[in-house]
This record gives C-alpha cells, structure tokens and sequence, in this order.
C-alpha cells in the first residue's frame, strides 16, 4: 500500500521537479553565459587591437611591396621605352629630311644634303643630350654635331670601347634592312674609363645613300625616369594614409615626407644593419615596440617596414604613427561594450524560451533529422558524381572541338605563345602551317553534311597519327586546321612537314561508301623569321 505522504511527494516531484531542474539550470547557464559574455568582451577588445594591428602591418606592406613593384617596372620597361623614344626620334628626322627632299626637286643632291644637315644640326632632345648624327653608306660622316670637325671625314674604322666596329656593322645593317636598333659601349664625358650602355637606332635615307640616327646611354635616360617618379611620388604624398621614404645606395634620402631630409644621410643603426638579400625577398619589420598598447589599452608606437628594390638599389621605407590612430580604436572599443551588453540581454531574454522549446522539441526533430539527412546524403553523392562527369566534359569541350576531338581555336593562341617560350630558350624554330580543305563545300552539297562532318573526323584522325611529340594539330574552324611543328633546326624539315601532308591526300579518302579525291592549300609561317607572336605567325 503507498503511503499518502510518499504518494503527495512523488506527485509534487512529477509536478515539480523538471520545472525545478530546469530553472537551476537555466539559472546556471544564466551564470555562465555572464561570466564567458564578460571574458569575451576582454577577448574582443585584445583581439580589436591586435587584428587592427596587423591590418595596418598588412596595408604598410602592401604599400610599400606596390611602390617597391612600381620601382621595378620603371626599370625593366627602360630599355624599352628608351627604345620607343629614339625610334620617334629618328623617324622624326627622316620625315623632315625626306619633306626637305621632295620639297626641292630642282636642286642638286649636294644643295639638298646641306639643308637637311642644316634644319638636323641644332636638333636637341632628351634634357639636351640627345641630338642627331649622319653618315654614308660609304662611311663618310655627314653631320656630327658634338664633333664637327669629324664631319666630311670617314668613319668606316670607328671603334666603341669593346673593339667592335660600330660604323662598318651599321652599313652592313642598312644594306639589309630599312631601319634597325643597334648599340653600342661608349666611355661618357667625366666619368673616366668606365665604360657605358648605349642604345642607338638607324634608318637609311636611300635619296641620298645615308642613314640618320641617334643614340642614348641607358643610364642616363634611367636616372631622367628616376627624378620623374620622385618627383610624381611627391606629389602624391597628400593623398597617402602613411609616411614613406626613399634612401639610395650610399645611404642617403633621396624622398622623404619631411623635405629638409632630402640628401640628407641615415645614421639610424638598424636601418644600416639590414641585410639587403632579406630585404629585397621579403622585406622586414622595423617597430619601435613589442607592445602596441599601454596600460590604459591604448595603442602607443609605431609600425616601420623597409624593402631592398635591387633593381635601382633603393631603400624603400614607410612607417604609421599608431598613437594617431587611438580615437577610430576608442570608438571601435565602446562600440563593441554596447554590442556586448546588448548580446547579454539578448541571451537571457532567450535563454529560457529556448531551453524550453528545445526540450520539447529536439526529440521529435532529431528522428526527422536523421532520416531527412540519410536521403539527403543519398542525393548529394549522386549529384557530385554527375557534377564531376559534367565538369570533365565541360572543360574538355572548352578547349576541343567536339566533331574532331582536336584542341580548338581557344587552345591554339596558348599552345603556340608557349612553344614559343620553349623555342626561344632552346634556340630552335617552329613552323605554323595553316591547312584549307579545298572545295569542302561542295562535299556537303553532293553528299550531304553527315558525310562532310566525317570527312573532317577522318582527317582529323589522319593529322594526328603524323604528328611527333612535340607537333600539334588544331581545328581552327569550318575546314580549316593548324599545325604547329616546333623544335626544328632547318626549313627542310618544314618542308618534309608538308611533304608528310600532302601524303595524306595522295591517295582516295573512304567516307561511308563514297571514295573521296580531297586536296588542300597550305600557308606556311616560320618562328622567328617571319613573326614572333602566335597572333603574328597565324596572321602571316
């Protein structure tokens, strides 16, 4: 028999006690979730100053390594541009030659001669270095403005300072071709035996079996961009979020935000103490502190990054003030205590409604779940199986024509820009031969497009099987296929190329029933002879 008094517990413990249990736990987690909450908070304010910390180390570097990078781009493209320049120089010249020329038929040749020289003479360009020189076909200097008492004089024997001969490789030149580059080692004014780079470019004046041209020294033209970046790099100074720096060779500034260090030495030992090799593979941190923030935790310090550019052996440095940053962290800093104690306000409303609900709740979901989750995984493997077939397809179809299954137009430009490469390194030629069925459309027309769609598969099979490793063979359109025959070392292995084509045609092509007499045009373009470029060797 159950006792009343044992009956009235038990009934107060089935009434009561999952209530009870419930309150001390969401009072529990109540406790807990006060206390992680406040941890947190401490947790984000360290975290705020040390990812605003690394984001400003980040930016600096990223500024620095782009203007380290911008330095680099002006010297590699020096050459070239230097190149552009006298070019547009010389052509210039020519053009106001040839208009002195058509522009007096009656006078002698001898007449005409003096008024070119005499409009070229005072010519002067690049900061008054540059200026224009004249000489025969036959060696004979015509117009040598720094030297005139050279001119009427030959200078078939001239020599730079290396031994070559300067004016008889230039004939050689103009009697090949129109114009040409060319350069050339030259001692310069002031700088004793030293010798320097000089680019020069020619063009002949066949009215008068001349060639004018002009020259420049590398260095020259490469310290004329380096004051043109530092003074466009000062001008921008106002619109940077950071201080920067630029110390030169000897260890002087040569940009400086402060501009009465301009010239000026360094003297800071732990910027001398640098290793350039580190600095120019990766750059290097130079802080004031190991600590960025002080007892208050407010940011105090600076943040410094140097880069060795070994390109025009440049100290590339910058720095940023943390301390003028505190007012954006202070307020970042109340910003994330109101986040804070709204979030804890938020969890307490909630925590209860949700502890209650998810009892209730997390068994019936949780059977759901676990079937829904089995179909689901079901679906999803069969999905990423067929994902896999079609992105292996997709990309195939990308780059090959789907009747020949050969590479496609899209592949041709890439394969032939790194043939290229390879043929450059290894001092080979390639041939680029582009193939034309001839009269296709009338095999469509008597035998219908099944039988032409084919016709290009056989052929297409028949391509391939000639081809060595490193050969390829691309639809490039309708009827139209390319070949690209690399590594080759004489034009008579292009033509046993051909000869190996043509072979596929000697003889009927057997498409479904019908025997088919197919012949083809071939146009053939050689690297490095006629192009350079893939779109060049197409073209031509």
């Amino acid at each position: 028999m159950i006792d009343k008094t044992s009956e009235s517990t038990l009934l107060k413990l089935i009434k009561f006690g999952p209530v009870t249990v419930m309150l001390c736990f969401a009072i529990l987690m109540g406790m807990l979730v006060i206390n992680e909450n406040k941890t947190a908070l401490q947790r984000n304010i360290k975290a705020l100053s040390n990812n605003y910390i690394a984001q400003k180390r980040l930016a600096l570097k990223s500024k620095i390594d782009a203007l380290s990078a911008q330095v680099s781009y002006e010297k590699n493209t020096a050459t070239e541009r230097l190149q552009h320049d006298i070019k547009e120089r010389v052509l210039e010249a020519y053009n106001i030659a040839m208009g002195i020329y058509r522009s007096n038929p009656t006078l002698s040749k001898k007449a005409i001669g003096q008024r070119i020289k005499d409009a070229l003479r005072d010519v002067r360009f690049h900061k008054g270095r540059g200026y224009y020189f004249v000489t025969t076909l036959d060696g004979v200097s015509e117009l040598l403005p720094i030297q005139p008492e050279l001119e009427g004089t030959s200078l078939i024997n001239m020599k730079d300072v290396k031994g070559t001969m300067i004016v008889q490789d230039m004939i050689t030149l103009m009697n090949k071709r129109e114009e040409t580059f060319y350069h050339w080692w030259f001692k310069k004014p002031g700088n004793g035996e030293i010798p320097f780079f000089k680019i020069g470019f020619v063009k002949r004046f066949t009215p008068l079996q001349w060639y004018i041209g002009t020259g420049e020294y590398l260095v020259d033209f490469e310290k004329q961009l380096q004051k043109t970046l530092l003074r466009e790099l000062q001008i921008s100074r106002t619109n940077q979020s950071y201080d920067y720096y630029i110390v030169d060779e000897q260890h002087r500034y040569i940009s400086h935000y402060d501009l009465t260090m301009i010239d000026k030495p360094v003297i800071a030992p732990e910027f001398l103490s640098r290793n350039k090799h580190s600095l120019a593979s990766a750059g290097q941190f130079i802080d004031s502190s190991d600590n960025f923030t002080d007892e208050n935790g407010l940011l105090k310090g600076s943040i410094s990054y140097i880069r060795y550019n070994k390109d025009w052996h440049w100290n590339i440095g910058g720095s940023i003030n943390l301390t003028k940053m505190n007012q954006y962290f202070l307020n970042r800093k109340i910003e994330l205590e109101n986040e804070n104690e709204e979030t804890l306000f938020k969890l307490i409303l909630l925590g209860g409604i949700l502890t209650l609900l998810l009892t209730v709740t997390s068994v019936i979901f949780s059977q759901n779940t676990a079937k829904r989750f089995h179909r689901y995984e079901s679906r999803i493997l069969n999905n990423m199986d067929k994902l896999k077939k079609n992105k292996a397809q997709l990309k195939f179809l990308a780059n090959h024509d789907p009747l020949t299954k050969l590479p496609n137009r899209r592949a041709l430009e890439v394969s032939i820009d790194n043939d290229i490469m390879t043929c450059a390194q290894a001092k080979s030629s390639m041939a680029v031969m582009f193939f034309d069925l001839d009269d296709f459309k009338k095999v469509n027309d008597h035998f219908g497009h099944a039988t032409g769609d084919e016709l290009l598969s056989v052929i297409g099979r028949k391509f391939s099987a000639l081809l060595s490793d490193d050969d390829k063979v691309f639809r490039f359109g309708g009827d139209e296929f390319i070949f690209c025959f690399p590594s080759l070392t004489s034009v008579e292995q292009a033509q046993e190329k051909v000869s190996a084509i043509q072979d596929v045609f000697s003889q009927q092509i057997q498409v479904f029933k019908n025997s088919l007499h197919i012949q083809g045009s071939i146009g053939i373009a050689m690297y490095p002879d006629d192009a350079a470029t893939a779109s060049e060797l197409i073209r031509k």
